[in-house]
């Protein structure tokens, strides 16, 4: 019996291709086994007893298939050095697997280092207000931390031959921490007392004089809320000074004694004299201003005159002593008249008005006699001549006058005297 023999498969290294890439199987040939039997007829039963003979082998040749194993040159960025790694690749015969074997050596020393920028953030100040503490006090809280900009430019090594070049620059930015400074700027509250303004007023039940009764009041205020900012960038303060809050006093009331005071009297003129004395209070200072009003009463009483009632005069003549002498007189007894006045009285203004009643004679008068001197007067009065110039026709002009006087003549007067 011929047996076929399969071709066995071994592995072997293509080092023209590149790994992966397709594999080349060159057929072997199958090969045989050739295996004679003789038999023998078992005596018996007659079954026949085979007898295998040596088999002969006539050996197959092999199928071989190439694997693509090329040794691989790859450059490589380790650090900042570039480095080439050899790969080299060993076939498995029996199953065609690869079996690698790397090599790395440094290509060029510091070859792929990036190039690295740094730019600082100088630290800056930011100023924050501090509403716990007064103005003027600063406080650093922060030191603050520069930032920095760091930009990196990776270098890209070309994996076939290994040239550098550069990459996309990586910017990496550490912000700056500012310096940070609490500057006070507490609000500021001013209070300021508002003192209870003083009343004075009138106190009608107490007579002016006694003491006065106080009766204090509450105290206000005025409050007044300063507010500041603080410029983030320089810290100056910016003051705000609010609108006054008031609250306002009360009133401290000071009675002042100012009972209206009435007194009552008569005056030398008889009358009833009312003074009444009101008192006005100054609301502010407390002065007292009195004020009296005088009035009157309505009536006073009666008065009564008596009047003396004159001797009336009688003349008589008295012919036997000559006029112009003294006269002589012999006076008589006054009589006595009696007047009894009755009164009104304003009562605002005292005016009196009175009302005179009518003369009563109490007592008669006796004449006074006086007797007049008024004896006759006889007086006789001289009439001088008349003067008349006649012309004398017989003498020389400028000679001197002729004078012949004329006789005297006379008046005669005689008065007599009456008396009334």
């Amino acid at each position: 019996m011929v047996t076929p023999l399969k071709p066995s498969v071994r592995y072997e290294k293509d080092a023209t291709k590149a790994k992966g890439g397709a594999k080349v199987t060159v057929s072997g040939t199958q090969g045989t086994r050739t295996v004679t039997t003789t038999y023998t007829v078992n005596p018996t039963d007659g079954r026949l007893i085979p007898h295998e003979g040596k088999p002969v082998i006539k050996s197959s040749t092999p199928t071989v298939v190439k694997v693509p194993a090329k040794d691989e040159v790859e450059y490589l960025k380790e650090g900042d050095d570039v480095v080439k790694k050899t790969t080299t690749y060993e076939v498995n015969a029996s199953t065609g697997s690869l079996i690698p074997t790397e090599k790395q050596e440094v290509f060029k020393r510091n070859g792929a280092k990036s190039k690295v920028v740094t730019k600082i953030i100088l630290v800056t100040t930011r100023y924050e207000a501090d509403k716990t503490k007064d103005v003027g006090t600063n406080t650093v809280t922060n030191n603050g931390a520069e930032g920095k900009v760091v930009t990196t430019t990776p270098k890209l090594v070309n994996e076939t031959n290994g040239t550098v070049t550069d990459g996309i620059p990586v910017v990496s930015r550490t912000e700056m921490v500012p310096k940070v400074v609490k500057v006070g700027a507490k609000d500021k509250v001013v209070e300021t007392l508002i003192e209870p303004e003083v009343e004075y007023v009138k106190d009608v039940e107490k007579d002016f004089g006694t003491p006065d009764q106080r009766t204090e009041g509450e105290k206000g205020k005025t409050v007044t809320t300063t507010t500041y900012d603080a410029d983030s960038t320089d810290g100056h303060i910016t003051e705000h000074v609010g609108n006054p809050v008031v609250s306002p006093a009360g009133k401290t009331i000071v009675k002042v004694g100012a009972k209206t005071k009435v007194e009552r009297s008569k005056d030398p003129e008889g009358r009833d004299v009312i003074d009444t004395t009101t008192y006005e209070v100054d609301p502010k200072t407390g002065k007292v201003t009195p004020t009296t009003v005088r009035t009157y009463g309505t009536s006073k009483e009666p008065t009564t005159e008596t009047r003396p009632v004159p001797s009336p005069v009688a003349y008589e003549k008295d012919d036997s002593r000559d006029k112009d002498s003294e006269p002589v007189r012999k006076e008589g007894i006054p009589g006595e008249d009696t007047i009894t006045t009755t009164y009104t009285v304003d009562p605002n203004t005292g005016a009196i008005t009175p009302t005179v009643g009518d003369s009563v004679r109490r007592k008669e008068p006796t004449n006074t006699i006086v007797k007049v001197p008024a004896k006759d007067k006889v007086v006789e009065t001289p009439i001088e001549p008349e003067v008349e110039y006649v012309r004398d026709g017989e003498r020389e002009v400028d000679t001197p006058n002729e004078r012949v006087e004329g006789a005297k003549g006379k008046t005669v007067t005689t008065t007599t005297y009456d008396t009334l």
